[in-house]
């Protein structure tokens, strides 16, 4: 379990309605009650993102199951359910709470603890209401065994990079997701910083990874570097494994 934590002081952002309409931010743990709605945040934050695009989005190939945006959203906010509530029993899963809505996400496993099979996710999310498990099944399966031998080579090439990415006792940040609606606001910096602040302190490093070189260079701001790319196959998309060292300057202030 992860070691109790504390809700930090709130401060203000910016409204959608422009100068002059500020709300309150703060950045909590997650609560039971939260589940739906950090689910809802998880997949309207990662409906572009090159993975999901790949498999269930129109895509180049024509073949992808989903077309329609409401099935895809349904099947995007179930997987995401069941990913939060795998989640929340061994990660700190921290919300961005914006007057009472939740405007971001992230989930962190602390050392010691990964991330286990996404069977539960998926399994949670083909059997949600409204998902078409077979016409899903079917044609993710035929995408992936097209790209089979690329793909075997990609997962090779992640398990290395990971592997050298966790050499010794580390934070993973396994997804940060922001709400469209409330992006370039500070909601994700504070996410992040809510954990990052955390290592420094105790002297540990933390890793992630991405499928967008854009959010690569905004992780590297952070203090974040890469350390190893698995080149992109004919349906997933590339990979960038980061890894940040403490900062002494933190652990010198703590």
């Amino acid at each position: 379990m992860v070691a109790h934590e504390s809700n930090q002081p709130a401060d203000r952002v910016t409204r959608s309605g422009g100068p002059g309409a500020e709300a309150t931010l703060a950045i909590r743990l997650l609560e039971p009650s939260d589940v739906s709605a950090a689910a809802t945040v998880l997949a309207r934050a990662f409906a572009e993102e090159p993975a999901k695009q790949a498999l269930f989005g129109s895509g180049a190939s024509g073949r992808a199951p989903f077309r329609d945006a409401a099935t895809r959203t349904r099947f995007t906010e179930a997987a995401a359910i069941g990913r939060v509530r795998a989640a929340a029993r061994y990660a700190a899963v921290h919300v961005a709470d914006v007057d009472g809505a939740i405007a971001g996400v992230a989930i962190w496993y602390p050392p010691g603890i990964q991330p286990g099979a996404q069977s539960s996710t998926l399994l949670h999310a083909l059997t949600s209401p409204g998902t078409r498990v077979l016409s899903l099944f079917a044609s993710v399966t035929r995408a992936l065994w097209r790209d089979r031998r690329t793909i075997r080579r990609m997962l090779a090439e992640r398990s290395a990079a990971a592997k050298l990415a966790r050499q010794m006792p580390s934070w993973y940040l396994s997804i940060l997701g922001t709400d469209p609606d409330y992006r370039g606001r500070g909601v994700a910096r504070r996410l992040l910083e809510r954990t990052l602040e955390r290592c420094d302190v105790e002297g540990l490093p933390a890793w992630l990874e991405t499928t967008e070189e854009a959010t690569a260079g905004m992780y590297e701001r952070f203090g974040f570097e890469t350390i190893a790319t698995v080149a992109s196959g004919t349906v997933l998309p590339g990979l960038w494994i980061m890894r940040r060292e403490p900062r002494r300057a933190t652990l010198e202030r703590a």
